[in-house]
């Protein structure tokens, strides 16, 4: 599950994993609590500026609540990032495919 605020930064995972990892977006907190209600995720990309609403900090606290989710890794994400620490595709399939309970991405 990936959540994040920015169209952009979606398109931009989405394509790093594709082929290689299903994934679900939720645009906001609210979202992505009831997909995780509702669903089971192996691994969850926060972004932790959301800009509306519940913050990726306070969500990371409201997801380690929910049963289900606390075993659950979950990855911060972040626009933010210096210039000295972009990351690549090959990077992030590598930690997907590390973090995932699989250990496949899948």
């Amino acid at each position: 599950l990936l959540v994040d605020d920015d169209k952009l930064c979606e398109i931009l995972v989405r394509t790093m994993l594709q082929g290689y990892a299903r994934l679900d977006y939720a645009t906001c907190a609210i979202d992505a609590l009831k997909m995780l209600e509702d669903g089971d995720y192996e691994l969850i990309l926060l972004d932790i500026n959301l800009r509306r609403g519940i913050d990726g900090t306070q969500l990371l606290t409201r997801i380690k609540q929910i049963p289900k989710c606390q075993d659950i890794p979950l990855i911060a994400l972040t626009a933010y990032a210096s210039q000295e620490e972009p990351f690549l595709a090959n990077d992030l399939r590598d930690i997907v495919k590390k973090w995932s309970k699989k250990g496949s991405g899948e």
